[in-house]
């Protein structure tokens, strides 16, 4: 029931869902080449949630083993929606609202932050986790940082692994997610994105 990947269909109750918002037509990435994925994590609070995930067919199975893992070990995740669940009217706005909404997410037809390229979550080969806690930083000519997300003040600089639910290197999602050969935005020289993993198609 649960920990597991699915096609998702044309005319479907997750099509219906996605269409038109996170998902439109493109010569990018097609429906066939996503799967859906549904499964469990523990929140802040400790209790399992059901979570749901979109992300590319080649990384589907890592991905639902690397989720399995962190919700066996009580790694908490505050929210894992859909980035529909926030949805604006458009896909940046969306991205923006899921943040603020401290959720983690996978997949949405969008260029990457501060650029006009395609983001790598528009191939669903992305994933960003507990965004509060784990924010994107840009650094000014001065080197202070800059953030957008008012919720993340408390995370910007002095991180440290002593912090619930901030991603260094010692954390168990680093060391997972770079065990299946992804890598962490937080290892950029700038901007930082650590709430960050981001894979090349398999």
């Amino acid at each position: 029931q649960y920990f597991v990947s699915y096609e998702i269909e044309e005319g479907g109750e997750v099509y219906s869902r996605i269409y038109g918002r996170s998902y439109v037509d493109n010569n990018n990435i097609s429906l066939s080449s996503l799967r859906y994925l549904k499964l469990l994590h523990v929140n802040f609070n400790g209790e399992y949630q059901v979570g749901e995930l979109i992300v590319n067919k080649s990384v589907a199975d890592s991905v639902l083993e690397i989720f399995q893992q962190l919700c066996e070990d009580g790694y908490q995740i505050e929210k894992m929606h859909l980035i529909d669940d926030y949805w604006t009217g458009d896909a940046e706005g969306s991205d923006w609202n899921s943040i603020d909404h401290n959720n983690t997410s996978a997949f949405c037809y969008r260029p990457a932050t501060g650029s006009g390229n395609l983001s790598k979550h528009a191939l669903g080969l992305a994933i960003d986790i507990n965004p509060q806690q784990n924010p994107y930083v840009t650094f000014r000519s001065d080197g202070t940082p800059k953030f957008s997300h008012d919720n993340a003040a408390d995370y910007v600089t002095g991180r440290s692994s002593d912090m619930p639910h901030v991603i260094t290197k010692s954390d168990e999602a680093y060391t997972l997610f770079t065990s299946y050969g992804w890598t962490w935005g937080g290892s950029w020289s700038s901007p930082k994105d650590y709430q960050h993993f981001q894979k090349v198609a398999e």
